[in-house]
């Protein structure tokens, strides 16, 4: 449809110009665009109304839209927009456009609140609206009659005319009728005499209604549908508007395919059972299946099968490693194209960049505008498919800015939730909550995969979700994948003896060595670089860059990736945990230190993936058994005790979760029962009981930002880089810093080791090169 604009219409403007133009935005623009992302959202939930108990959902979110940005038509508002003005006009359009919504409900209609609450809401919160016009101003100081007298007396009628003429012949073009949005009997022309007198007590009414909102919804109570909706309210307005002022293309559904033709797309012409079953299954699912038996592949049949007939708007691939994220971005992005899929994490702009100046002959420039704009879709909720920590949920919850549209979009979506052992207790508890809350309010639906669901993991996962349903997975399966056989050495593993073993070890193929710290993984690595044995040593693990992990990544990955391996004999590589599940890496062997037993099972995982060996060996040192930071003493204790038992024998994928259960039994489940229990109960109450719409939290959000042991720093030999790529690609700056943790930081600034700055990242005096990574040593 051609957008018509009314004459008197055409130079009023929403929008400043464009660099380069010199006229801006015009109101009817931007109103269309807005109410157009408002009509993408209701065919990717047609059903939302009914889900939230109120069939006048899109009704109300329609003409919100439409009269949303009415203010913006004052005077004050439009010169803050010309080219070269610097002074703001300092009042709120979105207060002013209440004046408007009269026009459309009287204040006793039943539309009337939900629309202006939305009008008022979709820029500011409720706190920042109340202090700017607070309840309680004595007249003399209102600056509300001001406002209006800033509202041209000739344009007053020409609104009158637009919003009389425009909304039949849109909500025609967007298919909206069948949304069941009506066209209401205006008011009566208002003179501009009446209009400001009137409009006056609007406003003012308006924003007591608004304010008393916030106690009625309290009383209500943060889970009641009344609230739930308001809060969708907002975040549909919100999103609709942020798309719209940046021209964002339509909002793509689900292009996940029904489940035999994906089942054919796979090229699996024999399924495994687990995957069948995620093909039939309707609702949450958890199962527990071998490393390699296609977990992926049964996500997304699952999605699939819930995804029928429209059954789904969005699917969410939740991992607990950045690495992992990452390697999944590109693997859903072959399979359901890039524009689909977005990548959600703290440093996924970083990691988009290089991945578009891998895959693609482009300059930087292009690259690093490639990956602000997926950055900006994703922060629009634009793409069908995100790959993402489950902390981007969690932002919601504590309620960061935009936390309602955050919300508002997992209604009726797909969660998959992969590796859901690896987060511990207290962390768990928080998403667990999460997710207990998202199905019981906005009709999300779950996919929880593991190699292994310990007792005491199944038990939490029920009570957060009581419709789960368990799939069977058949032991002939686990059979099928036994791949290892264990190993235990005495002493330790930075030992001459274990040193030897491995260079030996290595002389017959690849070899992966695990330790539990950076330093001793540094130490290890000098070693066996300076034994003088043919071995050919790499180094990886938590303190490099991303650049120069990026580098060893890749170059590990072409030797040893499972889809590319060379023979790699004199290959070892010495690595932290950040191997666990972060690469699909295969080596012929491993040496590691003694950990958690579900933690050596993820290190065991990057050894005969291929299944090249019938069974390969997996070696654990018994030592040391005391002093095993960052892990628990007790559970590496138990660990070395079960695995003593089954000392040089295969291992059977059957007892892991047995096993399991052995080492987190007792005292252990006590403790971590105890420390869950904790974290939930102060998690509901600072953030379920009270997640209401209007309420960004500050406080909350330093809490937010205080889970994450981590902090990032320069160290001071890339500190001119820094500063100079800061200035000319950010992106490729934003690759230098490491990341430390929070105590760490303490302990080299107690050295005076940091240097004093403002900046978030702060430079520290210590030794770094891209073979060691970052030297802590003495500190």
């Amino acid at each position: 449809m051609a957008l018509e604009i009314p004459n008197a219409l055409r130079n009023v403007w929403a929008k400043s110009p464009d660099s380069g133009n010199t006229s801006g935005e015009t109101l009817v623009e931007h109103t269309y665009r807005v109410c157009e992302k408002v009509a993408e959202q209701y065919r990717l939930r047609p059903d939302l109304g009914e889900r939230l108990g109120c069939k006048r959902f899109w009704h109300r979110a329609f003409w919100a839209a439409f009269l949303h940005d009415f203010g913006k038509a004052a005077s004050g508002f439009q010169k803050q927009l010309l080219p070269g003005t610097k002074k703001a006009w300092g009042k709120r359009h979105e207060v002013l456009s209440l004046a408007f919504v009269g026009w459309v409900f009287p204040e006793e209609h039943e539309d009337w609140l939900p629309v202006v609450s939305t009008i008022v809401s979709h820029h500011r919160d409720m706190a920042e609206i109340k202090r700017g016009y607070p309840p309680a101003k004595r007249p003399e100081y209102d600056v509300l009659p001001e406002m209006l007298d800033e509202i041209p007396g000739g344009m007053i009628p020409a609104l009158r005319e637009w919003l009389a003429t425009a909304p039949a012949e849109w909500i025609s073009t967007f298919k909206m009728d069948e949304a069941g949005i009506k066209l209401p009997a205006l008011l009566a022309h208002e003179s501009p005499t009446e209009f400001r007198g009137r409009g006056y007590l609007r406003v003012r009414r308006a924003l007591d209604a608004y304010f008393d909102l916030e106690r009625r919804l309290e009383e209500l109570g943060p889970e009641n549908p009344i609230t739930i909706a308001a809060l969708v309210h907002r975040g549909v307005m919100v999103t609709a508007d942020h798309a719209g002022s940046a021209h964002a293309e339509r909002f793509p559904k689900l292009p996940v395919p029904e489940p035999t033709r994906l089942l054919e797309e796979l090229n699996l012409p024999e399924p495994y059972p687990h995957q069948r079953r995620c093909m039939e299954e309707w609702g949450s699912v958890m199962f527990a299946a071998p490393t390699g038996s296609g977990k992926t592949e049964a996500a997304l049949l699952w999605a699939a099968r819930q995804g029928s007939n429209g059954g789904a708007s969005r699917l969410y691939y939740v991992l607990p490693f950045q690495a992992s994220m990452n390697a999944m971005r590109r693997r859903l992005s072959e399979r359901f194209e890039e524009k689909n899929v977005g990548l959600q994490h703290g440093r996924s702009r970083f990691a988009l960049y290089r991945m578009f100046l891998e895959q693609e002959e482009i300059s930087s420039t292009t690259a690093m505008k490639k990956a602000a704009s997926a950055s900006q879709l994703s922060r629009l909720h634009y793409f069908p498919i995100r790959v993402l920590s489950p902390y981007q949920m969690l932002s919601a919850m504590y309620r960061l800015k935009g936390y309602e549209s955050a919300l508002a979009d997992t209604f009726g979506g797909l969660f998959v939730f992969d590796e859901i052992h690896a987060y511990e207790p207290k962390r768990l508890a928080l998403i667990l909550r999460m997710m207990e809350y998202l199905e019981r309010n906005y009709g999300v639906r779950f996919c929880i995969m593991s190699a292994t669901l310990p007792d005491i993991l199944k038990g939490w996962l029920y009570e957060a979700l009581p419709s789960l349903k368990e799939l069977p997975v058949p032991d002939n399966l686990f059979e099928k994948f036994r791949r290892h056989r264990i190993v235990l050495l005495d002493g330790e593993l930075e030992s001459d003896d274990g040193v030897r073993r491995i260079e030996k070890a290595a002389e017959r193929g690849s070899v992966l060595v695990c330790c539990n710290t950076v330093r001793r993984a540094q130490n290890v690595y000098e070693r066996l670089k300076s034994s003088g044995s043919e071995v050919h040593p790499s180094l990886l693990h938590g303190r490099f860059n991303t650049r120069d992990r990026t580098r060893k990544e890749q170059c590990l990955l072409a030797r040893m990736g499972t889809k590319n391996r060379s023979e790699g004999k004199g290959i070892v590589l010495v690595a932290t945990q950040v191997v666990e599940v972060s690469l699909d890496v295969d080596f012929d062997t491993i040496f590691t230190e003694p950990a958690p037993l579900d933690a050596l099972l993820q290190r065991f995982g990057r050894v005969n993936r291929g299944m090249r060996h019938d069974l390969s060996d997996v070696h654990v040192f018994r030592e040391p058994r005391e002093q095993t930071l960052p892990y628990d003493e007790l559970l590496v204790q138990r660990t070395v005790d079960v695995l003593e038992r089954e000392n040089q024998k295969p291992i059977d994928e059957r007892l892991l979760k047995r096993w399991l259960d052995e080492v987190y039994g007792g005292e252990v489940s006590e403790r971590w029962k105890a420390e869950f229990e904790e974290a939930s109960s102060l998690f509901c109450r600072a953030c379920i009981d009270r997640l209401f719409p209007y309420q960004s939290d500050e406080e909350l959000s330093e809490e937010f930002y205080r889970m994450f042991d981590g902090v990032e720093v320069v160290p001071v030999g890339l500190k001119d880089e820094y500063l100079e790529l800061r200035e000319e690609n950010p992106l490729e700056a934003g690759e230098l810093p490491v990341a430390v943790s929070w105590g760490q930081l303490a302990q080299l600034d107690r050295a005076d080791l940091v240097e004093p700055s403002e900046d978030w990242v702060k430079v520290v005096h210590v030794p770094y090169n891209p073979e060691y990574g970052l030297r802590l040593d003495g500190v």
